[in-house]
């Protein structure tokens, strides 16, 4: 059952005449080796009695029926991330202000289980707009980008500096209205959660927060992290 509509959701969107694509022949040239390859053994393994040869036969069928599978998971997830961004108004995203955007990722955490929200983004805050308590009680910094362009590596780098430095040991979440580059995508790497345009319609249309790291034993009991961190120093 799929969840009850938001006003963030909008009707069909209008249907926009792309540039046909040119498709590389390296992939059709990769399939057809594979394929060959493929009815080489096929007619191998019907042509002998080697066991050894049946037994290779049945782990390489299995073996491609779960990538199959996984393939499978792997473009149904991204078509429908594809059409709830393109059912999402984000129109009202584009037209806000810095602040006004800080405030509404402010009201997502909140609404996702977040705790402590407190927005401190201001002059010389270090690119920390908001600090937060993760549903599993762990520390968490979140930089806010309302850009009309995508974010660029050295914002990135800017915001893994804080983390390394006055905000150790805090987990970074950067939302951007116009997503990354590939050059910041990589930038990234594991050192935060990266939230895009399209992350962030899933966020909106209340279908899925960010996917945080996995915390450690420790961060497993959040009373006690909560009870630690009070009571160092």
């Amino acid at each position: 059952m799929s969840p009850p509509a938001t006003r963030w959701e909008k009707g069909p969107p209008v249907p926009r005449f792309r540039k046909r694509r040119r498709w590389s022949s390296r992939p059709r040239r990769g399939a057809g080796t594979g394929a060959a390859l493929l009815l080489a053994f096929a007619v191998a393994v019907t042509t002998t009695d080697n066991p050894w040869l049946w037994a290779a036969a049945i782990l390489l069928v299995v073996g491609g029926l779960v990538a199959a599978g996984m393939w499978v998971l792997r473009a149904a997830r991204v078509l429908r991330a594809r059409w709830v961004l393109a059912r999402t108004d984000m129109r009202r995203i584009d037209g806000m202000s810095g602040v006004e955007f800080e405030r509404l990722v402010a009201d997502l955490m909140r609404d996702s289980g977040y705790r402590r929200v407190t927005l401190v983004g201001r002059a010389g805050d270090g690119g920390v707009d908001i600090r937060a308590e993760t549903p599993d009680g762990r520390p968490c910094a979140v930089q806010c980008k309302r850009l009309s362009r995508a974010v660029q590596p050295n914002d990135v780098r800017a915001f893994l500096g804080v983390l390394s430095t006055s905000h150790h040991g805090y987990l970074g979440v950067f939302v951007a209205a116009n997503g990354f580059t590939e050059r910041a995508a990589r930038e990234a790497a594991d050192g935060m959660t990266l939230v895009d345009r399209t992350a962030l319609a899933l966020w909106l249309t209340r279908r899925q927060p960010p996917q945080l790291p996995a915390g450690d034993r420790a961060d497993a009991r959040p009373w006690l992290s909560r009870w630690w961190r009070a009571h160092r120093g």
